[in-house]
Parts: C-alpha cells; structure tokens; sequence
C-alpha cells in the first residue's frame, strides 16, 4: 500500500486525512490556504498570468473555449 497521492475527495474528508496522518506521524499536516493556492498556481509570478500580463499569450499556456475542440 502506499506511494499515490490522494485525490478525488471532499474538503472535509482531506481535513480528517490530514488529522489522521497527524495522529499516526505527530507531524502537523494542514490543507493550503486560498493564497498559498493563488501563489503555486501563479508559480510566484505577481502578474495577472504566470507569464505575464498579456492576454494574448494565455494560447500558448492554457486550453479554453476558443483554442480547443471542444
């Protein structure tokens, strides 16, 4: 057993995990905060966009409605 992430699963069901994972560790586990997100998903940019501010670069990093197949 072991060795996969844990995925797929309520908010409150990772807060019991990471209680769990205390009790059986002693090490504090914690979800991150909405700002810890915002920063690991802007990759510590401070731009509007990871790679920066212009818009119309957002083809070249990310999928969307007028760039997919739906």
């Amino acid at each position: 057993h072991g060795g996969f992430p844990a995925n797929s699963m309520s908010a409150y069901a990772a807060l019991t995990y990471c209680k769990w994972l205390y009790e059986k560790t002693g090490v504090f586990y914690r979800l991150p905060t909405e700002a810890e997100w915002e920063y690991a998903a802007r990759a510590g940019g401070t731009e509007v966009y990871p790679f920066g501010k212009n818009a119309k670069e957002l083809k070249n990093y990310a999928w969307y409605s007028e760039n997919s197949t739906d």
